[in-house]
């Protein structure tokens, strides 16, 4: 997660932002980053997850875990018992991919909390490979049901939204993303623990003036923060990460971090899957026990 101060090269871009709002009424051409990979990643900060908040508000993250490099890779939600959602891009579309991972549970901390194996993985029909096209989500199978009883890890499933169509401050973006940069990946990059940054929902109108409406497919939305001269974006780790907004006193889901342009790209927002179109959501529920909240 990205949280880059005024600076001589972006100073006017902040001072646009301040007279004019966020974000800009334009079409802008950009060159993908994506979350789960590291090859970009810029100075990273966000706020601590305390243990507290985790296990009331944010139980539903895990941290999954690529057993052939000693590095975050993406974060996770918890859908049921034995079901986990991420970025589909975290996962090779290859048969027997999931062999190569490991999911954890029940922590606020990298790496916390109790390992999962993992006994399959779902790509919707939809994804094409690459995260351009959308349907950037997929649902791993546990080897083991999670138990949501267990005190010392907490852990449930995420609450999903009906709606994600209006634009809202009032969301958080909630991931496991590189908080430093050293031209390369190491694991001290990674924050100790779960990261959150304000990330206000924009409207699917805006998202399209801002990209354009070729690049913005239903399944998609956009988010984006500035605040008091700070701008944060979402980076590598982050994919998967989930973006929650406060809703008649809960946290409901509204969509997961999928790509930005770059982590340093303050004036364009970031891309997250929106688990409330139809076909996303759609696949989702049939690996879910609860379901889908309706708006009252």
């Amino acid at each position: 997660m990205v949280v880059i101060e005024p600076t001589f090269g972006n100073l006017w871009v902040y001072f646009l932002l301040q007279i004019f709002g966020y974000p800009f009424k334009k079409t802008v051409s950009v060159t993908v980053n994506i979350g789960g990979r590291p090859d970009d990643l810029q100075i990273v900060n966000g706020n601590d997850v305390t243990f507290d908040e985790f296990s009331k508000f944010y139980n539903f993250t895990v941290f999954l875990a690529d057993i052939r490099k000693e590095r975050s890779f993406c974060t996770g939600i918890i859908l049921a018992e034995q079901y986990v959602q991420v970025a589909a891009h975290c996962v090779e579309k290859k048969a027997g991919s999931y062999k190569n991972y490991r999911v954890y549970v029940g922590s606020n901390k990298l790496r916390g909390g109790k390992m999962y194996q993992l006994a399959q993985q779902y790509h919707m029909k939809n994804w094409k490979g690459h995260v351009k096209y959308g349907y950037d989500t997929m649902v791993l199978k546990l080897a083991v049901k999670i138990p949501f009883d267990d005190i010392s890890h907490p852990a449930s499933p995420v609450l999903f939204a009906e709606r994600n169509d209006k634009s809202e401050d009032n969301c958080f973006l909630i991931g496991f993303g590189a908080n430093k940069n050293e031209g390369r990946v190491y694991p001290d990059n990674y924050p100790k623990l779960l990261q959150k940054i304000q990330m206000p929902l924009i409207n699917n109108k805006e998202c399209k003036d801002i990209y354009g409406a070729d690049k913005i497919i239903n399944c998609m939305g956009c988010a984006g923060y500035e605040k008091g001269g700070h701008m944060a974006n979402g980076c590598g780790g982050d994919s998967g990460a989930s973006l929650m907004c406060l809703r008649n006193e809960r946290w409901e889901l509204v969509g997961t971090f999928s790509y930005n342009g770059n982590c340093q790209d303050v004036d364009i927002p970031q891309i997250i899957t929106n688990i409330t179109y139809p076909l996303v959501k759609q696949f989702l529920k049939k690996y879910r026990k609860i379901e889908f909240i309706h708006e009252v």
